[in-house]
Formats: C-alpha cells, sequence, structure tokens
C-alpha cells in the first residue's frame, strides 16, 4: 500500500510568492463587517433624548417682578377692646361641671376577655425533631 497521510502531508512546502497572508486576512475582514448603519442612527436618536431632556429640566431663572407690583405689608388691626378677664372662681365652676359630666355621660365598660390565648407559646424545640 502506500504511504500513511501523514508522511505525504511532511514532505509539501508551502509556496511564499502566490499566498499573501496579511492581504488574505484584512480582505477577509472587511468581508466579515456588516453594511448596515443602524446602530448610528440608535445613537443619534439617543443623543438628540439626551438633548431634549437636558432642555425641558434645565433651571429657568424666576421671573423678575416690578417693585411697583409688590404690596407692602399691612398692618396688623389693633383689637378694639382688651380681651375679657376670667374669674377664677368660674374656672373651679367649669371644671365641676367637666368632671360630673364624665363620671355620667360615658357607658360603662365592658370587659374584652382574655387577651392572650391559653394554649402555650410556640418554641423553637417543638418544630426540631428529636
Amino acid at each position: 500500500m502506500s504511504e500513511p497521510l501523514a508522511d505525504r502531508m511532511k514532505r509539501f512546502t508551502p509556496e511564499g510568492a502566490a499566498l499573501d497572508r496579511d492581504a488574505l486576512l484584512f480582505n477577509a475582514g472587511r468581508a466579515s463587517v456588516r453594511p448596515g448603519h443602524g446602530w448610528k442612527l440608535f445613537a443619534l436618536s439617543l443623543v438628540f433624548s439626551q438633548v431634549a431632556t437636558l432642555g425641558l429640566l434645565w433651571p429657568r431663572p424666576a421671573p423678575r417682578t416690578s417693585p411697583s407690583l409688590i404690596q407692602p405689608p399691612q398692618q396688623p388691626a389693633e383689637p378694639s377692646s382688651p380681651p375679657p378677664s376670667f374669674d377664677p372662681s368660674e374656672w373651679l365652676v367649669l371644671n365641676h361641671r367637666a368632671s360630673v359630666a364624665a363620671e355620667t355621660d360615658f357607658p360603662p365598660t365592658m370587659s374584652a376577655g382574655p387577651l392572650v390565648p391559653d394554649e402555650p407559646a410556640l418554641s423553637v424545640s417543638t418544630f426540631i425533631p428529636e
């Protein structure tokens, strides 16, 4: 039979004049590029949206008002008569009436029953099997 394939391949020598490795890789890279320019349009739309947002949110100066439009503060009105003074005995009478009303006007309190359940509280040991 003939020689094994590996021995035959060892005897081959490449011919360097006909094949330019750099040109081949450069042409392969140019052929792999997609011709679409959609990403440029997308990036441009992002730029315009950021500029529009900046224009809408930019702080504007407060409107200026002329000095003639500002009203001077009005003077507080003078009280026509002094506030009435109360007799301390009146306060005692009002306090007594309020305490008597508090004792008689409210319904009697009702018992809410036990606020704590009768069963024992849960503990960690109830969940751990022995």
